[in-house]
């Protein structure tokens, strides 16, 4: 285990205003060490929270993190602009898989509420074998945060807005950057332009050209990418289908970039998987999964099935029979949906019984019949009174499944009524993120409200942070004060960090530094590191 204690500093590999970067040892094992010029700076300080927490293959790996100093894994193959300036990208094939990579790392931090604000290439570092890491998070903010940072030729339009709107839209638009700067081969967008007409270009839709060779597909997610509306791009999650798409993906045996798993690998991939189903990261574990390509799928699977019991384990059939069914990640396939959910059933999952309902009801992976699909209803709705309340995990991540279903919707929304402040609060969350419905911050806002009058202060807080910024309402200082006082007054340290950069801007109340100060000081007491 790396700590101070077995750190050896080598070579200085990189300097900039906040940190020093170090290759290093620690026992055997070369390791990348940041070393923080001010600890108790706020940037600082937030990069530390965030990271802490962070596991993911394509996110650079974290072994030790204190307040001052973080240790991480070296990555052997040097950044990916190195990498484009040296003309290392032979084929398409490669740029595809890397533009993948990048997308399924943010979709893990989109799915953490993590905003990463500086998506460009020479934050993405590369493996001998061309896999892509995401890497410096000095200026990420969590959803609803306000600061951020960037640069300037990655930026998205509503970056350069007063004030600019920080979401996860924005990383998906810096991916299409990301994507040109691998299909012109420069790392310099808008070389010719100053500052000032670098930003007239992006608030415009005034585009970088990329070259004539450029495959169709690979051209057309670029475009999605850069869309001017942030609601006209596609979630992180979703871009996996349009680069996918490519041709030049078809075919491609995806070990010639990876050599053959061993047993540690395995084990690595295993234990990811077992966490991720524990904690109900659907998102995640389907990353690993999809991503899992030295080992497959169906063998990925074997492992988990064999390894994982209990309710973590029916919990993932079900998961994996949603999967199959709405043909995310997976091509969809009504045959294995119902295999998957017959087995979570079995294990008395009750909205796999539901799903099995409608699937009868429909003809999907079976003969239509609605004698069948009432009694599949019928045992779901025995389990759910039985239980005494449904299984807030799965009801966040199925929550849109049976809106066509009259009868099914019904029981969700009773399930949710007599259910949690934490069940509003996810689907609010799932409305808003836009990963497993489409995205309606009309919907998510009215979750929220559910959710705030059973008392969630995170619930209270996102509201005030759409008010603030006006997701799906009218923009509106005076609501948004209102709702983060209430947040404030439910415990909630960003709540009040907002409030005291409201009193510290001016914004919707006289601005006043003693009561920005003051609840500077409140958030800190609660919590809060940007305080």
């Amino acid at each position: 285990m790396c700590n101070t204690d077995n750190i050896k500093l080598g070579k200085k590999i990189g300097c900039g205003t906040q940190a020093e970067i170090f290759k290093a040892k620690c026992g055997l094992d070369d390791v990348v060490v940041k070393i923080f010029l001010d600890s108790r700076n706020k940037h600082t300080q937030q990069e530390v929270d965030i990271i802490k927490r962070l596991t993911h293959r394509n996110i650079v790996q974290f072994y030790y993190v204190q307040h001052d100093m973080i240790v991480m894994e070296y990555v052997e193959g040097g950044s990916l602009a190195d990498a484009i300036v040296e003309r290392g990208l032979k084929s398409w094939e490669v740029k595809t898989h890397i533009a993948k990579d990048i997308s399924l790392g943010l979709a893990y931090l989109h799915s953490q509420g993590i905003i990463h604000c500086d998506i460009k290439s020479s934050n993405i570092l590369l493996t001998e074998h061309k896999e892509a890491r995401i890497c410096d998070f000095g200026h990420a903010l969590r959803v609803g945060e306000s600061g951020g940072g960037g640069t300037l030729q990655w930026m998205a339009p509503e970056l350069l807005q007063n004030p600019p709107l920080y979401t996860s839209m924005s990383d998906v638009y810096a991916l299409g950057m990301v994507m040109w700067e691998m299909a012109s081969e420069s790392t310099r967008p808008y070389r010719d332009h100053t500052p000032d007409g670098m930003m007239y270009c992006i608030l415009n839709g005034i585009l970088e050209t990329y070259p004539d060779d450029t495959p169709k597909a690979y051209a057309s997610c670029i475009q999605i990418c850069w869309a001017l509306q942030p609601d006209a791009r596609p979630a992180a999650m979703n871009m996996l289908a349009d680069i996918e798409r490519s041709s030049y993906l078809q075919g491609e045996p995806e070990q010639q970039r990876k050599p053959a798993a061993n047993k540690d690998e395995k084990i690595h991939y295993l234990k990811a998987l077992k966490q991720y189903f524990k904690t109900g990261e659907f998102l995640g574990s389907m990353d690993i999964l999809k991503n899992s390509t030295t080992l497959g799928i169906g063998k990925t699977m074997d492992w988990f099935n064999s390894s994982v019991g209990g309710s973590e384990s029916a919990e993932a059939m079900f998961k994996m029979g949603a999967m199959y069914y709405s043909g995310g990640s997976v091509e969809r396939d009504y045959g294995k949906a119902m295999e998957w959910c017959l087995a979570a059933s079995e294990a008395g999952v009750p909205v796999a019984m539901l799903k099995i309902s409608q699937m009868y009801q429909y003809g999907r992976g079976v003969e239509q019949d609605d004698r069948e699909a009432a009694s599949w209803y019928c045992k779901a709705e025995e389990v759910v009174i039985e239980q005494g309340t449904l299984n807030n995990r799965i009801v966040r991540h199925d929550a849109g499944v049976s809106e066509h279903h009259r009868r099914s919707m019904e029981w969700f929304r009773e399930a949710v009524d007599f259910g949690t402040a934490f069940t509003n609060l996810q689907i609010g969350n799932t409305y808003y993120s836009g990963d497993y419905l489409e995205q309606d911050c009309s919907k998510a806002l009215e979750w929220y409200l559910k959710a705030s009058n059973a008392g969630d202060a995170t619930a209270m807080f996102n509201i005030g942070a759409m008010y603030d910024k006006g997701l799906g309402v009218e923009q509106d200082d005076g609501k948004a004060m209102e709702w983060y006082l209430k947040a404030s007054n439910a415990g909630d340290a960003t709540a009040m960090f907002n409030i005291g950069a409201m009193y510290n801007n001016g914004q919707g109340v006289e601005q006043d530094d003693g009561k920005a100060l003051e609840w500077y000081l409140k958030a800190s007491n609660a919590g809060n590191a940007n305080a």
